[in-house]
């Protein structure tokens, strides 16, 4: 059951802006992530998830496989060693 204070709005702007902040850390830290980038993206679409719902969580995944390609095309192809 939703709460009756909290909009559709907001449970649809927490996917978007877990996914960019996930893609805006990873591409920051690359250093650290390069052998795992997709570890903060996997933790945006569980936040968005368990804050929107299933809705949200949906869109976050669609997000985040897009984005997660990103990083990869970004360091020119290289593969992690």
């Amino acid at each position: 059951m939703r709460e009756p204070t909290r909009s559709v709005l907001a449970d649809y702007t927490i996917a978007p802006l877990c996914s960019i902040g996930a893609l805006l850390l990873t591409l920051g830290l690359w250093p650290l992530f390069r052998s795992t980038p997709v570890v903060l993206l996997l933790a945006a679409v569980a936040v968005s998830a368990w804050y929107g719902g299933l809705g949200p969580g949906l869109l976050a995944t669609l997000l985040t496989a897009v984005a997660g390609a990103l990083p990869h095309r970004l360091a020119g192809g290289q593969r992690a060693q």
